[in-house]
């Protein structure tokens, strides 16, 4: 509640998250961590207080580079259902206007994340990428997105205009975002996924990096029998976000099939684009 006063007084969004230091230490090889211990600044008590927990980038898994793009394709998945309603809101072409800007810093930091050279300043990040020479699916597009994306964050601004003035752009960051999804996941599985479809459907853990018995006991907290009969019993089930998401957005559900294992990974009966999005989000929120 507080934080939604004060993003209303300040002009700019304000969140607070509480954490113990023990929570931080186990939470030392994240993104979020990285950029904490890089970014924060000490406004009451030790000044010292993270002392011995200076992260180095290099050692952020592959996982957290799958959990940013998953968020960020997250709201281009909002944005696409934003621009299928029959009205359209200058609330809806501000969100979708911001939810592209992520987007475009998102998937060269992801890049970066996997190449090992994340770095805390957006614009030391900018320096690295445009360096890159790897082998990278659509890095010149993802340069230039990227370009866009820093600039965004710097200095923001609200969008506007008509669904029409926001389409080719929902289009090039979802053509991006698939290659650059399944070139991630490939890599982080060490399994070749040929397309969305076949990472959709795969049986593959998608979060090998878990514990199974604590996953037993969050799925038994959030969907009771129903995760044991699904057979993700032993699965953290942001798993069921990375197998839905994808198949969103990439893939029209007209196979009976694909839609049932949307439906299965979202505990819902919904049949409609907007009414899955929602059963998404809700899940989402949880699990993101």
């Amino acid at each position: 509640h507080l934080g939604e006063t004060l993003s209303a007084e300040a002009g700019i969004e304000v969140e607070f998250k509480l954490a113990s230091l023990d929570k931080l230490r186990s939470e030392a090889h994240t993104m979020f961590f990285y950029d904490l211990a890089m970014g924060h600044r000490v406004v009451v008590g030790d000044a010292d207080v993270l002392a011995g927990l200076e992260p180095n980038a290099k050692n952020i898994p592959l996982f957290e580079a799958t959990r940013l793009l998953m968020n960020r394709c997250s709201g281009l998945l909002f944005s696409k259902e934003k621009l299928e309603h029959e009205t359209f809101t200058a609330e809806d072409a501000d969100f979708i206007g911001r939810n592209h800007a992520k987007a475009q810093l998102a998937f060269g930091d992801v890049v970066l994340t996997v190449e090992g050279e994340y770095h805390w300043s957006c614009r030391t990040r900018q320096e690295r990428l445009q360096k890159l020479s790897s082998n990278i699916p659509r890095l010149s597009q993802i340069r230039c997105h990227h370009a866009l994306g820093v600039e965004f964050k710097l200095h923001p601004q609200k969008k506007s205009g008509d669904k029409s003035a926001f389409l080719p752009l929902q289009t090039e960051l979802l053509q991006i975002g698939r290659e650059l999804w399944l070139w991630l996941e490939s890599r982080r599985l060490a399994q070749t996924f040929a397309s969305i479809q076949h990472y959709g459907l795969s049986p593959l853990s998608k979060c090998p990096e878990t514990n199974p018995a604590r996953n037993f006991l969050i799925n038994g907290l959030k969907f009771h029998s129903a995760a044991f009969a699904s057979g993700k019993g032993l699965r953290y089930p942001r798993e069921r976000l990375l197998e839905s998401l994808p198949l969103l957005l990439w893939e029209p559900l007209d196979s009976p099939g694909l839609l049932q294992r949307v439906q299965n990974n979202l505990q819902s009966s919904a049949s409609t684009f907007p009414e899955l999005v929602r059963a998404y989000s809700k899940l989402w929120q949880r699990f993101n």
